[in-house]
């Protein structure tokens, strides 16, 4: 069980994840002072030997696998399965931080914790739209807060999505695009986002950097 105290983040993991899973979370404790983060890993069919290797390279106190429940099917997308970590840890921890395997985190993740969510059940990026695509931004579950206490699956509609949530700058997913970048006068970002097609290669070489060193610590190989 999780002390009340620590932050608390989740990802859903199958077995083609658990490299990149070790990754984010990785990066996530190389980039963030705070030495209480605890990690809640969804397990979607993880062999033994990649939940030992996970545990010893984020440490076994650190780390705690569930069980999706027997027969049931998972809640379609990440925003789906989030919420069902949410309702799953909603007795020991008001607010938790969901982040996709896919992520790399550069920069300190804590201020998520105390975040004012304005009343909604949920925070979250945007999605990127290109420019005049007249697309209407819907949230990216790529990085979400969440209110166990207020946010439930039966509040998302037909498209999986929450009626109310609060708005994150895009530096808190940044997708790794050339186009944005080349664009982008904000705050420096956060988190990166590698579920592109096209990776920028300067980025990728710093991706590969924490792969080859997760790697050598003992943890999944991808």
């Amino acid at each position: 069980m999780h002390r009340p105290n620590r932050h608390v983040v989740t990802y859903a993991v199958s077995e083609a994840d658990a490299g990149p899973t070790a990754v984010s979370a990785t990066s996530l404790l190389e980039n963030s002072p705070s030495d209480d983060f605890h990690f809640a890993v969804l397990d979607l069919g993880l062999r033994p030997e990649t939940k030992q290797s996970l545990s010893a390279l984020l440490g076994h106190g650190r780390l705690e696998f569930l069980d999706p429940a027997a027969g049931a099917p998972l809640p379609p997308g990440e925003l789906g399965v989030a919420v069902l970590l949410s309702e799953m840890l909603a007795e020991a921890h008001h607010r938790i931080i969901h982040l996709a395997c896919a992520t790399l985190v550069v920069g300190d993740l804590s201020p998520l914790i105390s975040i004012d969510l304005d009343g909604c059940p949920v925070a979250g990026a945007p999605r990127f739209a290109q420019p005049g695509s007249g697309d209407i931004p819907s949230i990216d579950p790529g990085v979400l807060v969440i209110d166990t206490r207020t946010l439930t699956e039966d509040q998302l509609d037909r498209r999986g999505v929450p009626p109310r949530w609060k708005r994150l700058g895009l530096e808190w997913h940044f997708p790794v695009l050339d186009v944005l970048r080349r664009e982008w006068n904000g705050p420096l970002p956060v988190v990166y986002r590698f579920g592109d097609p096209h990776h920028l290669p300067d980025m990728r070489v710093m991706y590969d950097e924490y792969r080859r060193r997760c790697i050598a610590a003992g943890g999944p190989t991808f």
